[in-house]
């Protein structure tokens, strides 16, 4: 039987941008749609709307859809245990290797030796020529990995990341990758991220002109490395503007925009070292996202590398997440998923006039450079606005705005942490800019309360529940205390506080939370804190926010810093060992 064609869009009458925005305003009852609109951590804004007959510009990514590249870390200092981890991952599909050597920022204090024989017998079998090279280290490691090579260096797909804040001779006849991981780890955002990356690449080519090469074969040299993150709109977008202001410079520099290899690595600032199993997702997120950028090869970072130098299985899991996205995910099968898509659209051009502004600045000072030479960085408005969005981040996580699964949101105090392989550290640098984890604090956290527990503290609060109706907040509370690694002791309800008080010293605890409802709170907080206090407690919250004053010594509500309320607590149990 042969169908009629048919237009399923025909069946439809068309509908304008402006009849979308009628009928959101009847949904809304006459509220505005822009009462919709919400801003992201990095300032852009995001519609519940957008105009798909818009004009964005377009990135310029391949005409055709094809496989990124799958890219693993080689950092294992010991070369024995390396090359069998480096064979594991070839025959396990990977197509890249990023060689990353001790001393290098990016190692954070493991990373390959460069010495003649520890590469020969790292590099044992391989055929190099069939592969993709990131070297993450010195210009001497570089050069001593190409004579390595010898005859077959010149065949061979190398690029280099050169440190952006310590800048470099620039070898010839491999690519150069400008390295924006550098400015993500310090806690820059999506537009600072890009933007100075553009001016580390506007810098390479100045050198490379200067070194007497003509400015078209330099520009073809550039490659840019990104972090992505578990942000996926975001990551997405970064990707996709990357492309877009480097062919806006090139189109500048030589009058047609340049194609460039756009490379992703995911985030070291979003991992943790706590219920390190989450990681899987958030790496698996971020590799999506970053394929669905365009992103020209993902290295996937493995789920224990905040705990130390990941093992075969934390390899294999970072390798093979890659593998489902391209052949079970079938991502690889379409050029630029994200084109046309309203919000992706509108995003990418935002993030694009963002960090296109950012790469004006560091040019109108003088260059990335000149900034570095003068102490501009260190010192002055890169730093500070680095700064800033770094301490917005930790704020976020501080205060749950951005809730940290496993960690500060519904951590599991029972872990058992996976093994790590054992290693040597080397004395890693200190760069300019000094790289950050958001987990950080809420993992000093759950050390501190281990600590009270190995010194014979319970590491546990006398939860002083009122009424009828404290489940909601008595569940919230309990929630809230697990992120600083403190048990919630005890479920029954108190009618009274006298009994309250009674069985705040028969529990032999030190600290204590009052949950109740509203109502509660009104005829018996107060005098819940007396009791508590008359009874031996060193320290008393109250979740919620009542309108009158109750005396407890602080109160834990939605909004409130977390890390600083559960540290507060905590030592107030120091203080008794």
């Amino acid at each position: 039987m042969v169908m009629a064609s048919f237009s399923l869009q025909g069946d439809f009458p068309p509908a304008s941008h402006q009849d979308w925005l009628a009928q959101l305003e009847r949904i809304l009852k006459g509220r505005s749609p822009d009462t919709l609109t919400t801003e992201r951590p990095d300032g852009l804004r995001a519609a519940p709307v957008y105009d798909l007959g818009a004009a964005h510009p377009r990135a310029a990514l391949d005409a055709r859809a094809k496989a990124w590249t799958i890219v693993q870390r080689a950092d294992d200092p010991d070369p024995e245990r390396g090359h069998q981890q480096l064979m594991r991952d070839l025959e396990g599909g990977a197509g890249g290797i990023a060689l990353v050597f001790a001393g290098a920022v990016s190692a954070r204090g493991a990373g390959l030796s460069s010495e003649p024989a520890d590469l020969t017998r790292l590099m044992e079998g391989v055929h190099a020529q069939m592969l993709r090279f990131r070297i993450e280290g010195s210009a001497g490691d570089l050069k001593r990995f190409s004579a390595h090579l010898g005859g077959h260096a010149e065949g061979t797909d190398i690029a280099w990341c050169p440190d952006p804040l310590t800048p470099d001779v620039l070898p010839g006849n491999v690519g150069l990758i400008a390295d924006g991981r550098v400015w993500h780890d310090a806690g820059a955002s999506d537009g600072q991220e890009l933007g100075l990356t553009l001016a580390q690449a506007a810098e390479l080519l100045r050198a490379l002109e200067r070194g007497g090469e003509a400015l078209e074969t330099a520009a073809g040299r550039i490659q840019f490395l990104l972090s992505a993150d578990s942000d996926i709109f975001g990551v997405i977008a970064k990707m996709r503007a990357m492309r877009l202001i480097w062919g806006r410079l090139t189109e500048a520099a030589l009058g047609r925009a340049r194609r460039t290899r756009v490379h992703a690595e995911t985030s070291w600032r979003m991992m943790t070292a706590r219920d390190v199993h989450s990681n899987m997702l958030r790496s698996g997120a971020a590799a999506l996202a970053a394929a669905v950028g365009g992103a020209d090869s993902i290295t996937v970072l493995p789920f224990t590398a905040a705990l130390g130098l990941p093992d075969h299985f934390a390899r294999r899991v970072a390798r093979n997440s890659q593998i489902i996205l391209q052949d079970e995910s079938g991502l690889a099968l379409v050029n630029d998923p994200a084109a046309g898509s309203g919000a992706a659209e509108d995003l990418t051009s935002q993030l694009a006039a963002r960090a296109w502004a950012e790469f004006q600045a560091a040019e109108q000072a003088g260059g990335l450079n000149a900034v570095l030479a003068d102490g501009t960085l260190a010192d002055g408005t890169i730093k500070a606005a680095i700064s800033a969005h770094a301490d917005r981040l930790r704020r976020n996580v501080a205060t749950r705005r951005q809730g940290l699964t496993g960690l500060s949101e519904f951590p599991d105090l029972g872990e058992r942490l996976p093994q790590t392989l054992p290693f040597e550290p080397c004395p890693a640098r200190t760069p300019a800019l000094a790289p950050l984890r958001l987990a950080e604090p809420f993992e000093a956290l759950r050390s501190r309360a281990e600590a009270l527990g190995a010194a014979g503290r319970a590491g546990a609060v006398f939860m002083a529940n009122l009424g009828g109706g404290f489940g909601p907040r008595a569940i919230w509370a309990a929630n809230l205390l697990a992120a600083g690694g403190l048990t919630a002791s005890g479920g029954q309800s108190f009618e009274s506080p006298q009994q309250a008080g009674e069985a705040f010293a028969a529990s032999g605890l030190a600290t204590a939370c009052i949950c109740g409802d509203d109502e509660s709170y009104a005829a018996m907080a107060a005098d819940t804190v007396k009791a508590l206090k008359a009874a031996g407690a060193v320290h008393v919250s109250l979740a919620g926010r009542p309108e009158a004053e109750t005396g407890a010594d602080q109160l834990l509500y939605q909004g409130c810093d977390v890390a600083a309320a559960l540290n507060i607590i905590l030592d107030a149990e120091d203080a008794l060992i």
